[in-house]
């Protein structure tokens, strides 16, 4: 297991060092997941009828996980059990007063961090679910792809899989077109 990466940051970029990689993957998290666009994200979820409070709990699990655990959120829990004799071959095993002595207090500091965060997330629920009418955004996530982006947009034309993926979508457009005009005829 200590070999494993759990977040899967694994693929070389000839441009980037490994440490590049991971501090970019560490900034699309905190991009992601600033009180801006979770609150977004609750919005969004209200207007189409999922639950928010299950989305306030997802999104603060993921959040926390990676930035308070520093894990991916699958790799993550509420507690995260730690025992004294667990050590690399070879390494002494801890005093028990100063091993299980950090361990509380890496505990206590990681829930008290969780529950700043609990509440920065609650906050924006409360106001979320106290909107009468839910605010209206331009919400580009959301949009329809204009199909003749397709051809125009580089995440659609950056690698050979990306433009199999479009020639899917058009070709199930354009079967949706013939049989929307079937049932006319009809």
């Amino acid at each position: 297991m200590n070999q494993y990466d759990s977040v899967h940051v694994t693929t070389g970029h000839s441009r980037m060092s490994k440490q590049e990689l991971l501090d970019v993957y560490h900034q699309a998290w905190d991009a992601y997941y600033t009180p801006e666009h979770v609150e977004r994200v609750m919005r969004r979820s209200k207007r189409r009828g999922f639950s928010t409070n299950k989305v306030k709990w997802m999104m603060l699990s993921f959040y926390c996980a990676a930035k308070i655990e520093n894990v991916h959120p699958m790799d993550s829990g509420v507690f995260r059990r730690k025992f004294r004799g667990d050590r690399r071959s070879g390494r002494p095993i801890e005093n028990v007063i100063m091993f299980y002595g950090r361990y509380i207090k890496e505990i206590m500091v990681k829930h008290v961090k969780f529950f700043m965060t609990y509440l920065v997330y609650h906050q924006i629920y409360r106001r979320v679910m106290n909107e009468s009418v839910p605010r209206v955004e331009h919400d580009v996530a959301m949009k329809p792809v204009d199909m003749s982006e397709l051809d125009h947009l580089e995440l659609y034309t950056i690698n050979q899989t990306s433009k199999l993926v479009v020639e899917k979508a058009k070709q199930k457009a354009m079967r949706k077109t013939t049989e929307a005009g079937l049932g006319k005829m009809v």
